[in-house]
């Protein structure tokens, strides 16, 4: 499997970031979040529906509003990110990351493996 990358299912992964970004809303209104970082209401709502494809860029804009890290918009639980990323996958790449990105493999221990295997393009060397 050497050089071959995770399969993530790209719109379950979607899906779950948009449910954790309404999920940490709670009850604030997204007029006033998505003002706080310059961005239109509309654009969040569509983020938080999985209608829209967000860049990691959008994402740190989400997690200011929200007054998380980033890190926090990817806390899945383990049941769930097995559905987006298969567990076999999970293992291969955290192996091949660590030996040819040790910067990388360090945020994928302190974040989530999903945003980490999105981020990652390189083949092992």
């Amino acid at each position: 499997m050497a050089g071959a990358g995770p399969q993530v299912d790209l719109p379950k992964l979607l899906k779950l970031i948009g449910h954790r970004i309404r999920q940490l809303r709670g009850k604030r209104q997204v007029s006033t979040l998505a003002a706080s970082v310059g961005m239109s209401p509309t654009y969040w709502n569509d983020v938080e529906r999985a209608a829209k494809n967000v860049t990691i860029g959008k994402l740190l804009l989400f997690a200011i509003a929200l007054e998380v890290e980033l890190k926090d918009l990817f806390e899945f639980p383990p049941a769930v990110l097995a559905k987006v990323v298969p567990e076999a996958h999970l293992a291969d790449l955290l192996k091949q990351v660590k030996q040819s990105d040790p910067r990388l493999y360090r945020v994928m221990l302190e974040t989530n493996f999903v945003l980490a295997s999105l981020l990652w393009t390189k083949k092992p060397r």
